[in-house]
């Protein structure tokens, strides 16, 4: 069965969301949450370059991932690569009671 669309957002729409992102890091990946159960993912850093949009379930798939620990890999790679956008990402394990406990301002 094919997939439906990508919920896309609006520059407009995205400028105006409310973004989360670690404390004290305006660089880092940042998230806001959108109409319908969306969650939008962008680099701090240069806020106008593309987002990754998840809808409920897949935003429920990749919390439970980064607690598991699946992205650690990427992490030690970029640790050893100071040009890796991911350079300075904190370890899933040190945000995961913090990112399962962001209060839903929508």
């Amino acid at each position: 069965m094919p997939q439906p669309p990508k919920r896309t957002f609006s520059r407009a729409v995205l400028d105006a969301a409310t973004w989360y992102g670690a404390p004290g890091d305006t660089d880092g990946p940042q998230i806001a949450y959108m109409p319908d159960g969306y969650v939008v993912m962008r680099h701090g850093g240069d806020p106008t370059a593309p987002t990754l949009t998840f809808d409920a379930d897949e935003w429920t798939a990749f919390k439970a991932a980064a607690a598991d620990g699946e992205f650690n890999d990427l992490r030690e790679q970029a640790l050893s690569d100071n040009g890796s956008p991911l350079r300075g990402l904190p370890l899933p394990s040190q945000h995961a009671e913090g990112a399962a406990g962001v209060e839903e301002d929508v």
